[in-house]
């Protein structure tokens, strides 16, 4: 398998690449990106590029796939966000998650592009589960989810601590086509 593209009308997914560092950082770089996660936004554009050397590195685990992609607008070439899969070839299950710039939010961008992924992983990948863990308090994150048709889960109580205080996450699920939940 290639690494992670595909293509809707208004946008393109490419493979993470170093050569999209900076337009990657003008995307990224928004604090308000950070509020439900433990990252804090990168302080420049050559720490975005430590991150992404990192993904791209790959996992320690044989059994598992990283697969990370920029979103790109295909009207004017302008990175917005990253979407990312774990794949867990063995159990045939994928964890992703996903950034789009503030600037793009309510637009329908964010689940075009987790919609794709999600189409990807199932068609492309061989997945036949997705699975997402979202910070109880990311309203829009997990507003998306449930829009796509994923279910939760579960709720997991002080899944993280960070920022000074601990976060409860819901666990979002759907099956692929044919596959038995």
């Amino acid at each position: 398998m290639e690494g992670l593209s595909f293509s809707t009308p208004r946008l393109a997914a490419v493979p993470l690449s170093l050569s999209d560092v900076d337009a990657g950082f003008a995307a990224l770089a928004d604090p308000c990106l950070c509020a439900y996660i433990p990252d804090e936004p990168p302080a420049d554009a050559e720490a975005l590029g430590r991150q992404w050397a990192r993904y791209l590195g790959g996992p320690g685990a044989e059994d598992e796939q990283w697969l990370n992609a920029t979103v790109w607008l295909a009207a004017n070439s302008q990175v917005i966000g990253a979407v990312q899969a774990t794949l867990d070839t063995h159990r045939r299950a994928a964890e992703i998650a996903y950034l789009l710039c503030p600037a793009v939010w309510g637009q329908g961008y964010g689940s075009e592009a987790v919609r794709r992924l999600v189409h990807y992983l199932f068609r492309t990948a061989g997945a036949a589960s997705v699975e997402a863990r979202v910070d109880v308090r990311s309203r829009r994150s997990w507003g998306l989810l449930e829009r796509l048709g994923f279910a939760r889960a579960a709720v997991i109580p002080h899944a993280n601590y960070f920022k000074g205080a601990p976060s409860d996450e819901y666990l979002y699920r759907c099956w692929a086509p044919n596959s038995p939940p």
